[in-house]
């Protein structure tokens, strides 16, 4: 216990001071930034009392989280003052044969908290100013060279004719960059409105099985062009439940697209639906890449992305995942993901089996 603490909370760590003491308050070990401040040489803090060396004082000051330690054998936080400096302090017993035997602190300046936490938002913040202003300026470079484009050819139309597919080829440019901008700003609109709790659904009750294969199937034609595979499996042929279809199939086209991106060709992914008395199990596995342990619990994270650099190839703004997730718990679901590095990734959505009943619905007669 005594050696994973201290190793845990070297010199590199963030608390500037860190006593080991007995329950008397004898200090046993101290780290090297106490000796450094305090001018004191290690062995000449020994047996020194914890509360004369912090703050000159003959007994605990009354803020002290020692004793709260002691009688409920927990970890206690409390904020001490002192020398014009708030401090955060926090106190871990350290047991053996369920007793405790010694008390470790640490102790943080509440300005270096703060400042910390405030270098992780603007960091933060950087990223995804960043991340969103090339989301938006690659399509609108897209759009704008295209319109170009066409004013250019129907200016010298007279003497080089421009052919209906060419037309065609950049409308269809600007069109699918214009709804690439328009996911964007959508999916910040909605990540703003779920977070202030401002985004309702629109329940009702709807066959799952057909959405889910229908849904899967919406993707058939591009998977095929990518040269990879698609295959939809189901051990039931109808399943009603309630839920908001719309966003329902935003989840899994989600999913799927992550699947996408992140396969080769001659890969399948696989759409199975698993029914249960209370729930439906919707599994969405891919043969593909797989995503690296270290990061697979923060991809449900808002404006995390697997590849960061902007010559990424893929499209993305680290939001689908974060929304698909909010989206499942709304409907008191469950999402999860299982990967395995270079084998491909498994995401399991579990939705509850609900009947919105009649009286539910709105009136012919109501506004």
């Amino acid at each position: 216990m005594i050696s994973k603490y201290l190793l845990n909370h070297n010199d590199q760590n963030p608390y500037d001071m860190i006593f080991y003491q007995d329950l008397d308050y004898n200090i046993i070990w101290t780290n090297h930034s106490i000796q450094a401040k305090m001018n004191y040489a290690s062995n000449e803090l020994k047996d020194k009392k914890c509360y004369e060396v912090w703050h000159n004082k003959d007994k605990p000051c009354e803020y002290c989280p020692v004793p709260e330690t002691i009688n409920n054998k927990k970890m206690h936080k409390s904020e001490i003052s002192f020398d014009d400096k708030k401090y955060i302090i926090k106190s871990f017993p350290v047991e053996k044969n369920g007793e405790i035997k010694n008390i470790i602190i640490f102790r943080l300046e509440i300005d270096n908290e703060l400042n910390n936490t405030n270098k992780k938002i603007n960091s933060l913040e950087n990223f995804f100013l960043a991340n969103l202003s090339h989301e938006i300026k690659t399509p609108l470079n897209l759009i704008s060279s295209s319109v170009q484009l066409l004013k250019k050819k129907i200016k010298d139309e007279n003497k080089t004719p421009i052919s209906k597919l060419q037309y065609l080829k950049y409308i269809n440019i600007i069109s699918h960059n214009n709804q690439r901008l328009m996911k964007t700003l959508n999916n910040l609109l909605d990540l703003t409105m779920i977070e202030s709790k401002n985004y309702h659904l629109h329940l009702e009750n709807c066959d799952i099985i057909s959405l889910i294969k229908e849904t899967t199937y919406s993707v058939k034609k591009y998977i095929k062009k990518e040269d990879k595979k698609i295959l939809f499996y189901s051990d039931l042929n109808e399943r009603t439940i309630s839920c908001d279809p719309f966003n329902i199939k935003r989840i899994v086209l989600n999913i799927l697209s992550n699947a996408i991106k992140f396969t080769d060709p001659l890969d399948i992914i696989y759409v199975k639906i698993t029914n249960n008395k209370d729930s439906i199990i919707i599994k969405i596995l891919d043969t593909g890449h797989g995503i690296p342990f270290e990061k697979q619990d923060k991809i449900f994270q808002k404006f995390y992305q697997l590849d960061k650099s902007f010559s990424r190839s893929n499209e993305g703004n680290g939001m689908g995942l974060a929304i698909s997730r909010a989206l499942v718990n709304l409907h008191h679901g469950k999402i999860k993901i299982k990967s395995n590095p270079g084998k491909g990734s498994e995401f399991t959505i579990v939705l509850p089996v609900n009947i919105k009943k009649k009286e539910d619905y709105p009136g012919k007669n109501q506004k």
